[in-house]
């Protein structure tokens, strides 16, 4: 699972609008969406970080969690990663 898949989920599950999650972070809803569709990921300040756990009900470390596995998807040695020849 992707950072974005997790972040979609999360907001999801609480029943909050990207609009509305947007606005207590100060970032456009496009914003919200880039992160959520992983052609973004989420460069927040300690204060907005803080402010997503807290909407979001969950541990600085939960979302640590979510971008190391986004990372290693990513990674050059990831089974999912395909060689081209």
């Amino acid at each position: 699972m992707t950072f974005g898949d997790w972040f979609h989920y999360q907001r999801r599950k609480k029943g909050i609008r990207q609009e509305d999650l947007a606005n207590a972070l100060l970032v456009s809803p496009q914003t919200v969406s880039a992160w959520e569709t992983g052609r973004n990921i989420p460069r927040l300040n300690p204060h907005q970080t803080q402010i997503l756990c807290d909407i979001l009900e969950c541990s600085l470390s939960e979302i640590a969690q979510a971008f190391a596995q986004t990372q290693a998807l990513d990674s050059p040695n990831s089974e999912n990663t395909k060689s081209i020849k």
